[in-house]
């Protein structure tokens, strides 16, 4: 751009947000409550990213109560439920994690498995418990229940995971043992086969009593097109098990396999019956149970939980019951500043007895993280050896609650129960909804609190009652918001909307399983996150450089792929610089905003002066279009919430 028009860009940029404010309930500037119009944009937003249709803004206009219907309407669709698995992942703290963080539970590395599939895996772990926590919302279910399942939305590659662990056990002492290598001791080996002319069913290979046990056959690979046939053979036992994994995940998963999401019952297995094998793909693709020794219970026994906070010998699951609580109830024992809670290597003695810094948190930490040591080992396998006395009884000690038990169900069933339930899940919807915490003593808080419990933890009843509470719409006046809220949109909220306005499937190519240029300008947009010990996720509410810079940026790609494309893909939003009403509908979707919101017509009267003025500077009738669209697309109303 030239100078004047950089000057004109600018001066467009601040007249718009001007705009947006000043019926919006800026806080700056302390104007008027929203209007149900844009109240009612501003949640749709939120729950997909989706701007209200002119039919949803005149029920909104006529009838302000009839927004608990349209949320229930929108509660039904895909993008709801695309945000949801989203909210879900961060909520759980089942995400931020790579593959070295599962190398503990698998005892190492799987050397030989490829990027594509680390990052396949990567993805399965942290997406499984989402399509958990969303089935049993689906379902009707308690939403308590995502402490206690034992029923997990499973692909087959990831039963062959669990399996796999279930198998391989490695206790506190670090010496591993394997079902493999107890059965078949030094006779015990692992042979791939690379060859054209020999045929053997993969079922034979995994069959014990067959004389190919083990020994599996691939067809040649060609190199320069000349067939490169070998025998590749392992007869260390000890190396079997991850040979026989890593062979598995790299050749015998297919894109159907890694696709086939389904709920899966997972058992203990009953007497004289043995747990699942990890090699047995024909069951994982046919059956819908999963036979383990290791008690896999809610969320907090996740690989991909687990993964997040790996233990030790120092920690001893500390850490583990902490984030199990900040999940489940919003609450912290351990201080993010306290770190010697942290793993020092000292003995308990030197770092935890009265006078020390963390003798507080060690006096209830310790009695509650027994429940999970009585059911795992420091690397979250299943718990084979006897604890010392200190660690045999476990104690939950939480307000008013004080409960003994054992094992992981147990504390699963504390939590479920557990008073601060209700509020926490009500908190997390509060930072998802405006990027800070709702008051905990603000009576709207405690009744949409009450509307869960009443509802029997119904999920999508908390859904509608708080999103259509003033807690999120600023209708009137909270204690907790005594003027409306307003934060950028996260990296969450941004692509779901550019992606679900667009019609342009994964438009920020977050689900790459390698970096691309729009991946990392979509890196560029700030996401919700979480620290170690602390209960409120990490949420950015202010617009820096880096957000700036990366909305402009995201917005200037999408409008090559919204404006004039070269060919408009099925189901994808266009919009052509040909049509007269190609400005209005830039209103309409990219920002969101209804014609029968009060800023529609000087909203639409800004983009079409810019437009004009590019026009008359030589751009293209395109190019001023594109223009025009990331004017719109980086405005308040499309890279901000709660305007």
């Amino acid at each position: 751009m030239t100078t004047t028009t950089t000057c004109r860009w600018a001066a467009t940029a601040v007249a718009l947000a001007s705009v947006l404010a000043s019926c919006s309930g800026d806080s700056e500037s302390h104007a008027e409550l929203p209007s149900p119009v844009a109240y009612t944009a501003k949640v749709k937003n939120l729950l997909t990213g989706l701007p209200p249709t002119d039919q949803e803004a005149e029920t909104a206009l006529a009838n302000p109560s009839a927004l608990p219907g349209l949320i229930d309407t929108w509660m039904e669709t895909p993008e709801f439920r695309q945000k949801m698995l989203e909210f879900f992942k961060q909520a759980f703290q089942q995400t931020q994690i790579g593959f070295l963080q599962f190398e503990d539970q698998i005892g190492g590395k799987l050397p030989g498995l490829t990027p594509a599939v680390t990052a396949r895996l990567v993805r399965s772990a942290e997406m499984s418990f989402p399509f958990t926590a969303m089935q049993l919302v689906d379902e009707g279910r308690p939403f308590t229940e995502t402490v206690a399942t034992e029923r997990f939305v499973l692909n087959p590659p990831l039963m062959a995971l669990l399996a796999y662990l279930d198998n391989v056990t490695i206790d506190d002492d670090a010496v591993t043992s394997s079902t493999l290598v107890s059965k078949y001791g030094n006779a015990l080996q692992f042979v791939l086969h690379y060859d054209d002319t020999t045929s053997v069913p993969f079922e034979a290979s995994i069959d014990p009593k067959s004389p190919h046990f083990l020994h599996f056959y691939e067809p040649c690979p060609r190199k320069n097109g000349i067939p490169k046939c070998e025998v590749i053979e392992l007869k260390q036992p000890t190396r079997v098990d991850q040979a026989l994994l890593t062979y598995l995940f790299n050749q015998k998963f297919t894109e159907a396999d890694w696709n086939d999401w389904h709920m899966v019952q997972v058992r203990p297995p009953s007497p004289a019956e043995e747990a699942s094998m990890y090699w047995s793909l024909p069951d994982f693709r046919s059956k819908r149970e999963l036979v383990l020794n290791v008690p896999r219970v809610g969320f907090m026994t996740t690989p991909a939980f687990f993964a997040n906070w790996p233990t030790n010998a120092s920690n001893l699951a500390r850490v583990t019951i902490n984030q199990t609580l900040i999940v489940g109830l919003g609450y912290s024992i351990a201080s993010s500043e306290a770190t010697p809670v942290s793993e020092t290597g000292k003995p308990d003695a030197q770092h935890s007895a009265p006078g020390t810094t963390c003798f507080a948190c060690h006096q209830t930490l310790d009695p509650m993280r027994n429940f999970v040591r009585q059911s795992f080992s420091v690397t979250y396998h299943r718990q084979t050896q006897e604890l010392k006395p200190e660690q045999q009884v476990a104690k939950f000690v939480l307000d008013d609650t004080v409960a003994g038990g054992t094992g992981v169900r147990d504390l699963a069933a504390i939590v479920a129960q557990h008073p601060r339930f209700a509020p926490a899940w009500v908190q997390k919807l509060c930072h998802y909804a405006s990027s800070s915490p709702c008051l905990d003593s603000d009576p709207e808080f405690v009744r949409v609190t009450n509307v869960f419990r009443d509802a029997h933890y119904d999920f999508k009843s908390l859904v509608r009652e708080l999103f259509s509470s003033p807690l999120v719409t600023s209708a009137v006046p909270t204690a907790s918001y005594p003027e409306p809220p307003a934060t950028i949109a996260r990296r969450d909220h941004f692509c779901a909307a550019l992606q679900n306005r667009l019609g342009l499937a994964d438009v920020c190519e977050l689900n790459a399983t390698a970096p691309t240029p729009i991946q990392n300008l979509a890196f560029g947009v700030p996401g919700a996150s979480y620290a170690r010990g602390v209960a409120t996720p990490l949420l950015p509410r202010e617009p820096n450089l880096f957000f700036t810079s990366a909305v402009e940026n995201l917005c200037q790609r999408m409008a090559e792929r919204a404006v004039d494309p070269p060919a408009c893909l099925p189901g994808q939003r266009c919009f052509s610089s040909a049509d007269p009403e190609a400005i209005r509908d830039l209103v309409r979707i990219v920002m969101a905003i209804p014609p029968l919101d009060a800023r529609f017509d000087d909203v639409r009267n800004i983009l079409t002066e810019h437009h004009d003025e590019a026009v008359k500077a030589g751009y293209s009738a395109t190019d001023a279009l594109r223009s025009t669209f990331v004017l719109a697309c980086t405005s308040p109303s499309s890279s901000a919430m709660g305007l």
